[in-house]
Parts: C-alpha cells; sequence; structure tokens
C-alpha cells in the first residue's frame, strides 16, 4: 500500500483507488443496465474475444466495443470527483 503523509494526516492511496473504482464500475454497470442491446453486443463481444479461457492482455485488446463503452461510460460520469477529496481536507 502507498501512503502519503502530509502535515495534518497520512492519506491511503487505496482509499482512493477503490472509491474510484467502484464508481467506474458502478458507471458501466449502470448503463450496461439502461441499454440491454449495448449489454448484449459487449457480452457477446467478450465471450468471444476470451473464448473460455483466462483473460489476456492481448484478449483484452479484442474487445474494442466493450473499451469504448467503458469510456464512454467514464466520460459522462467520471468517479473521480471533488467531494472525494473534500473529507480529507475538512480534517486538517
Amino acid at each position: 500500500m502507498y501512503v502519503f503523509s502530509f502535515s495534518c494526516s497520512t492519506v491511503s492511496v487505496s482509499k482512493f483507488v477503490q472509491d474510484t473504482n467502484a464508481g467506474a464500475l458502478s458507471s458501466v454497470v449502470y448503463y450496461f443496465a439502461k441499454n440491454p442491446n449495448i449489454q448484449t453486443q459487449a457480452r457477446n463481444e467478450a465471450i468471444s474475444a476470451l473464448g473460455g479461457d483466462e483473460s489476456t492482455i492481448q484478449s483484452l485488446r479484442n474487445m474494442p466495443f466493450t473499451q469504448a463503452c467503458i469510456r464512454e461510460a467514464l466520460r459522462i460520469n467520471t468517479p473521480i470527483v471533488n467531494p472525494l477529496f473534500s473529507d480529507f481536507w475538512h480534517e486538517c
């Protein structure tokens, strides 16, 4: 775990990583749920690219539609927001 030390507190980077990953994943799942036809297309692409094997970097590169869906969900609803950091600064 990486830790940054500040004069008023110590902040764990893992807290920020967990929050942003959870926010990103929530956005993607939300937009897939709102658009079942897009979800089906991304699912079919993932099944085709992975082929029942473990995922590799190359198999993930073979999923351009799914990558585009993830990027679009993050563009519309970014998980990195100022309130995330405001809790820390109020403690100082």
